[in-house]
């Protein structure tokens, strides 16, 4: 970069004197310097809001070209699907409906048969049991050995072979041949029975990041949108900011941390570029909704810019529906009872999310992209609010199984499309026929409710009302004629069509039924006849007739469970996620028979048990472990909780070596031993017998001793109390004497004083 040019008076001078020239000078490129740096900060910063401004206008050009494809192509037959599903007639017909007055209800049979086809696929698909999931991890026929094991197997075969040379037994080819397969065999029997152990292992994981990432909950709604709209998308794994809650040393520790998700993503907000057959497939753009402490979320994190979020948080409320103003959603949002201008306030803002390659020179500025400069297109992840871009990223699509977070797929798919067709529109065109023959019923029905009047009305006088019938009516007319016997007023009875219209509604109806591949006894139509009244029969009859249920569960698993199960291994794996690792696996969708063959599966397991409790040759070849894998898998099928009744493999193997102990008989030499250590112990045993003995007695004599010495207390203190009694009973005799003593003398003395001195 060139030094700029800097005018004089930008520099101050500080001092002129001579003694300090060197410190001016110095002042002065400092100040130069300075200036000089200011000058390349603004023009990094000015190049850098151009960088982004380039990458703006290249989203924009991405974002007209898809949603002007959207509207003209994907978005019409959106509409019509949701109009269906609230059973609203088009504007045309209803046009139609009302010039000729006639009645105007409407039949949602498309919308039923889509409801029916939804509850049957999420009984299948959403289970949450760990034996019905819709999916299984399995190990490779083959596994592959760990490596360095082969080399140590050979290791061993050629030293088995020259232990047997130095004895004088050198071995054939052939033997040498038969103990090499036998090395290999147990050598792949071994990592087969780890193998199946980690996938176990990963089973389990993958099943407790689903549950953490509500990957069931959105499934349930990718299948509701799968039956009602052309294509339903799953987006995922993907990352928010969560506080997550910890007890450590019995104290709740809560922090932030990241946690994936999964969503399922309405086909109004997914853009795919023209043409495309995947997503991954030329352009794709999502709508999300944010709200504000979910884009104050967003900072801090890689690719953020946080004065971009910071201008969208100040403009929140203008901002809020910048996409759809831009879309012509008004007819779905009339259908959905909401109004895309009211309020003008919204508790989100739309954002849209960009997958899509971009130009490498849009980003030659970018640090994170000068890895990536030696390609003309880069993947990129990036979030535009308007013209705001608030993140944006490299992705590296060298990365093996590099895919973007979405899985897509539809009831019925259209070759080279990612849109395809849903049970409503399937059975669109028949449920026009069928509600037009409703309408058609109803009006026919109406008219011939009662009969029809046919009034003359020259014979009926001036301001008579002949609109209104009731019976009892008194009819005024002017006149009679009798000779033809015609009457002014007469009745007459149109015909009904009803039995027609509903034989052609009959058909239809089932016509339905046949096209989309959903039985109409799934969803509770006269369950208890023919077949459908039994367990068996029901389940043949779903083997038979469902065809295009299974063929759309074809497509789930394919489409979206299995991919999405994988991704999330390699992703357990790259992560090193779990104790036991191990990737040479296949992801096997379980689909129809995880419904359908449940409870076959239970009634096989039960009747194999029963085989092997009555043929004890069968119980000796399986063996106990054997067996209790068996009640095991009895309970898991049965969803049964039998963990507190069957013990352990570890408590059971214990409980074996202890019963194999003990039935072992044991040699001569053991006896003597077992019978010398009986006596030293019974020594033992007599010694501290006696030694409790002697202190028991001594414990008994010191117990005597002092229940003496307490019962002399006691007899000392008993004769003390009675010589105490003895004495204060002398002393109260004598005072009661004495009492005595003087009531007598004045007594004498009041008888002297009564009697005078004659006494």
């Amino acid at each position: 970069m060139p030094i700029p040019e800097i005018a004089v008076t930008d520099v101050k001078v500080i001092s002129t004197d001579s003694d300090s020239t060197p410190n001016v000078k110095a002042q002065i490129l400092s100040q130069y310097q300075e200036k000089v740096r200011e000058i390349e900060e603004e023009e990094a910063e000015a190049e850098a809001k151009a960088q982004v401004s380039e990458i703006v206008q290249y989203l924009h050009s991405v974002w007209q070209t898809n949603s002007s494809h959207f509207n003209t192509f994907i978005q019409p037959i959106l509409d019509e699907c949701t109009r269906r599903l609230h059973g609203k007639y088009d504007s045309k017909t209803k046009k139609l409906i009302a010039d000729s007055g006639g009645t105007d209800i409407y039949l949602p049979i498309a919308a039923q048969i889509a409801n029916i086809a939804e509850s049957w696929l999420i009984d299948i698909l959403s289970t949450s049991t760990t034996t019905n999931r819709p999916w299984r991890l399995d190990p490779t026929p083959i596994p592959d050995l760990p490596k360095g094991l082969e080399e140590r197997i050979n290791e061993k075969w050629l030293q088995e072979i020259e232990e047997a040379k130095s004895q004088g037994a050198e071995p054939t080819e052939d033997e040498k041949q038969m103990r090499l397969n036998e090395l290999y065999e147990g050598a792949f029997q071994e990592v087969n029975s780890i193998a199946r152990q980690a996938v176990e292992a990963q089973q389990a994981l993958i099943d407790d990041v689903f549950e953490e990432a509500n990957f069931i909950g959105e499934l349930k709604k990718f299948i509701s949108l799968l039956t009602k709209y052309p294509t339903a998308f799953l987006w995922g794994p993907f990352y928010k900011k969560v506080v997550k809650s910890q007890w450590v040393n019995g104290k709740l520790n809560q922090y932030e941390g990241l946690q994936e998700f999964y969503k399922a993503v309405s086909p109004y907000d997914c853009f795919p570029s023209p043409n495309a057959t995947g997503v991954n497939d030329g352009d794709f753009i999502h709508r999300i909704r944010l709200t504000r402490r979910e884009l104050v979320n967003l900072k801090g994190l890689d690719g953020s810019d946080d004065y971009a979020i910071d201008e969208v948080l100040n403009n929140f409320n203008g901002l809020a529906r910048w996409v759809s103003w831009q879309l012509n959603q008004q007819e779905k949002e009339d259908l959905e009872l909401r109004n895309s201008h009211e309020p003008k306030y919204s508790g989100t803002v739309e954002v849209l999310c960009f997958y899509c390659e971009v130009p490498a020179k849009t980003l030659v500025n970018n640090p994170i992209a000068q890895e990536c400069l030696e390609d003309e297109i880069i993947e990129i992840e990036a979030m535009l609010v308007d013209n705001y871009l608030i993140r944006c990223n490299i992705v590296d699509t060298k990365k093996p199984y590099f895919r973007r977070p979405f899985y897509f797929t539809s009831y019925r798919k259209k070759p080279d499309s990612i849109w395809g067709e849903s049970p409503i529109l399937i059975a669109g065109e028949v449920e026009d026929i069928c509600n037009s023959s409703v309408r058609a019923l109803v009006n026919n029905l109406s008219i011939a409710s009662g009969p029809q009047v046919a009034v003359d009305p020259a014979a009926i006088p001036q301001g008579q009302d002949i609109e209104s019938l009731h019976p009892w009516q008194i009819w005024q007319v002017s006149a009679i004629n009798t000779t033809s016997g015609k009457l002014p007023i007469q009745f007459f009875q149109p015909n009904s069509n009803s039995n027609e219209l509903v034989a052609v509604f009959n058909v239809f109806l089932q016509r339905a039924s046949e096209i989309t591949g959903i039985p109409w006894f799934v969803g509770g139509s006269n369950p208890t006849a023919g077949a459908a009244a039994t367990a068996k029969g029901l389940s043949q009859l779903l083997e038979a007739s469902a065809k295009g249920i299974k063929l759309c569960l074809s497509n789930i698993t394919e489409d979206v469970i299995k991919p999405a199960v994988y991704q999330q291994f390699i992703s357990n794996m790259v992560k090193g996620k779990g104790a036991l690792i191990y990737g040479d696996v296949r992801v096997i969708p379980s689909g129809f028979n995880a419904l359908v063959l449940g409870g076959a599966q239970e009634e096989r397991v039960r009747e194999f048990i029963q085989l092997v409790a009555k043929a004890p040759l069968l119980l000796d070849i399986i063996g106990i472990e054997g067996f209790t894998q068996l009640l095991r898998k009895y309970g898991e099928v049965a969803n049964l909780d039998i963990n507190g009744v069957i013990p352990s493999e570890e408590e059971l193997r214990v409980k074996l070596e202890k019963q194999a102990q003990a039935e072992q008989k044991p040699s001569p030499e053991e006896i003597q031993a077992q019978l010398e250590q009986a006596k030293i112990e019974l020594d033992k045993y007599k010694a501290d017998q006696r030694q409790k003995l002697a202190e028991a007695r001594l414990q008994l004599d010191q117990a005597k001793m002092q229940l003496q010495m307490e019962i002399e207390k006691l007899r000392a203190e008993t004769e003390l109390r009675k010589q105490n009694m003895k004495d204060q009973a002398d002393i109260q005799e004598a005072i009661a004497q004495g009492l005595a003593k003087e009531r007598q003398i004045a007594r004498e003395g009041e008888i002297k004083r009564e009697m005078g001195s004659g006494i």
